[in-house]
């Protein structure tokens, strides 16, 4: 059933001009796929620094909020970049990957690390207190949501590398 509503989006995306030119390329899926591994690096690298102020590991200094705050544009450019450049790869192969179990899986996190990065960036807007004096169940709440979202996109990368391999 769920072919039925993907198979328009999937063919469109696989017919486009910009997925014929990719195809027939020789370098625009290597020179994609640094791209898309350069945002990875980017929306890592700032999840993981949240995740290890959430865990008062680093940044002791700050509150969570503005560490959230300020890693933002990091993280953000960083998941513009790896949307944009995994869109342009999934369609120049998009009738071979939408089969693809590990797709599904990346897909499915990656939707799911959406949505738990932005109840984070929501509560970091609500909240601006510094975390020090809140009580310890935002501690709690924020370790919990930076540990989920830091799983949640380093399950998107492992995902997206074992693609390559199955």
């Amino acid at each position: 059933m769920l072919w039925l509503v993907l198979e328009p989006m999937v063919m469109w995306a696989y017919n486009s001009a910009a997925a014929q030119w990719i195809r027939a390329s020789t370098w625009a899926v290597a020179i994609l796929e640094v791209l898309h591994l350069f945002g990875l690096i980017f929306l890592l690298g700032s999840v993981l620094m949240i995740g290890l102020r959430c865990f008062r590991i680093i940044l002791h200094r700050d509150g969570v909020e503005q560490v959230v705050r300020s890693w933002a544009p990091t993280m953000l450019g960083g998941l513009v970049l790896m949307t944009v450049t995994g869109g342009l790869i999934f369609s120049s192969g998009a009738t071979k990957y939408v089969d693809s179990r590990s797709f599904q899986v990346k897909m499915s996190l990656y939707f799911m690390a959406i949505v738990v990065q932005g109840v984070i960036y929501a509560l970091a807007l609500l909240k601006r207190d510094e975390d020090r004096s809140l009580g310890p169940a935002w501690m709690v709440i924020w370790m919990v949501m930076g540990g989920l979202a830091t799983l949640l996109w380093f399950g998107v990368g492992i995902a997206g590398r074992v693609i390559a391999f199955i």
